[in-house]
């Protein structure tokens, strides 16, 4: 059973950019987005990498096959901290299991690592992770029981150094026939065409939850909070909620706009688009020698912002603002006043 629920709006601390490691073993346990700066490690991080670890990694290593893909992240570890996508496969008629490894280059453990976790479904795990099949527009969430990510938290919570450590995360099955998917992650670009593969055992049932599987091929189904989604046959439209976005009267991105633009950066990379549209917009409340001006400077925060999170080159962003011109609706209740405060993003499919 299929549904398009409202997707977790949960700020995410940082922005993504680029990403490549290594491997461990699995298990299964429960799931959550953005973690850990290095200063607010400092307190906890610190135990280097002994010998009897790396021992135990490099063991580890041995074990496993050849990653699917690897990339260097957009966390302030930067290199020194590696994502790799190590096999997807079909676990039952029903279930894709995703294994993951993320490698510490550095001497220290990485406690308490959140990077990869959303913070409405799990933990320490991959539950920010998403799959996207690209032939049909269908976005695969994590599997949930009781709302928690059917995920398998890092051992210990933590990275060591020298280690790359592996977890797994359980999605919805797509139908058979499909080959391939892509991996959304919060902290890397998109990997493409990971291939599927059947796994030597199935799993017991976990007792899921109804899969949530995201139809992005119809013009206005994807309605959330922060953001609307439109599509036509050959164009992907956002609206994004300008208070979401921004302070009242404000030009400057919050923190709660990072999810937000994240998705639509990733959507950006994985499309054809060479040009993007941004444009801002207002409600009627005061007047267009101020209106104007704001409308504009909002849609150059989020073309500053998708320019560092886009990973393609040779994009070129159009950039006005319309102040109140372009209402959605009228400006007669405060929820349509919301409404027309917004800053929208096109794109080619």
């Amino acid at each position: 059973m299929e549904h398009t629920p409202a997707l977790p709006t949960s700020p995410r601390a940082r922005l993504r950019a680029t990403a490549s490691a290594g491997a461990l073993l699995l298990l299964l346990t429960g799931c959550g987005l953005i973690g850990n700066t290095p200063e607010e490690e400092a307190d906890d991080t610190g135990d280097g990498g002994d010998t009897a670890n790396s021992a135990e990694g490099a063991a580890a290593q041995e074990a496993v096959e050849l990653p699917v893909g690897s990339t260097t992240t957009s966390t302030a570890w930067g290199p020194d901290l590696e994502v790799e996508i190590q096999a997807l496969e079909r676990v039952g008629s029903d279930a894709l299991r995703l294994t993951v490894g993320v490698g510490n280059h550095t001497t220290d453990d990485i406690r308490h690592f959140k990077n990869l976790r959303d913070n409405d479904l799990g933990g320490y795990d991959l539950s920010g992770l998403t799959l996207l099949d690209v032939t049909t527009d269908r976005q695969y969430l994590p599997l949930t029981v009781g709302g928690d990510c059917v995920c398998e938290e890092f051992p210990d919570r933590r990275i060591r150094a020298g280690v790359v450590e592996s977890t797994t995360v359980l999605f919805p099955a797509p139908p058979e026939g499909v080959e391939t998917m892509a991996v959304l992650t919060p902290i890397t670009a998109p990997f493409h065409g990971v291939p599927l593969t059947d796994a030597d055992e199935e799993i017991p049932d976990p007792g899921a939850d109804a899969p949530v599987i995201l139809d992005l091929t119809h013009p206005t189904d994807t309605v959330v909070a922060d953001y609307q989604r439109h599509e036509t046959d050959g164009e992907v439209t956002y609206e994004l909620a300008a208070d979401v976005l921004f302070e009242t009267d404000s030009a400057e991105l919050g923190d709660a706009a990072a999810q937000s633009l994240e998705r639509v950066a990733a959507e950006i990379d994985i499309s054809s688009a060479d040009r993007v549209s941004i444009d801002g917009h207002t409600d009627d409340t005061g007047d267009d020698s101020v209106n104007v001006p704001l409308s504009r400077e909002r849609a150059e925060a989020v073309e500053t912002a998708l320019n560092d999170l886009v990973d393609r080159s040779g994009i070129t962003y159009d950039v006005d603002g319309h102040g109140s011109a372009d209402p959605v609706t009228d400006n007669d209740t405060d929820e349509g006043r919301a409404q027309n405060r917004r800053v929208t993003v096109t794109f080619a499919k």
